[in-house]
């Protein structure tokens, strides 16, 4: 899995090289910091390509993908990912992650040529409790304490809807 932040990697060099940087980690290739952008694609064309020999596969992993929808420029991340997957050899999947319902606007032509426009929305209920673990205690609803604090809340089981199609 190759995480990307679209806060922190929307501008298409640093993306790039972050990609280099995670694949190069992962299976133990030496990575060079001062690539160029020509460099780093074709490092990640050709690690693909290499990857498919080895049955191995790859899951980008796009957490902010308006971000890189929005992308001033040519949307190239987007654009080089989507291009690379449309051959028959390479194993790889790219996941946006976004709340933005209309990311799909943003996006060029020639990039949302090449999206599959498969979704999975995940909705929670309208009506949960949420367990709260606190240092020392068993979980429990939520309490007011808790609903006040910031940043994310784990989410409580509960029907959840999706689509999926295969790839």
């Amino acid at each position: 899995v190759v995480r990307l932040n679209g806060g922190l990697h929307c501008e298409e060099r640093s993306a790039f090289q972050e990609i280099a940087r995670q694949l190069c980690g992962e299976f133990n290739q030496l990575f060079s910091s001062k690539a160029n952008y020509d460099e780093n694609l074709a490092f990640l064309r050709a690690m693909l390509a290499s990857l498919h020999t080895h049955m191995k596969s790859v899951v980008f992993l796009l957490d902010g993908f308006e971000a890189f929808a929005r992308a001033r420029g040519k949307q190239q991340l987007l654009y080089n990912l989507f291009d690379v997957l449309q051959h028959s050899k390479v194993q790889a999947a790219v996941i946006g992650i976004t709340c933005a319902q209309d990311v799909m606007e943003g996006m060029e032509k020639r990039v949302k040529s090449r999206f599959s426009h498969r979704k999975i929305v995940i909705t929670c209920p309208a009506h949960f409790e949420v367990p709260v673990i606190q240092q020392g205690s068993q979980p429990g609803p939520v309490n007011s304490t808790a609903a006040a604090l910031p940043g994310p809340r784990p989410v409580a089981g509960g029907p959840v809807a999706s689509s999926t199609t295969s790839a």
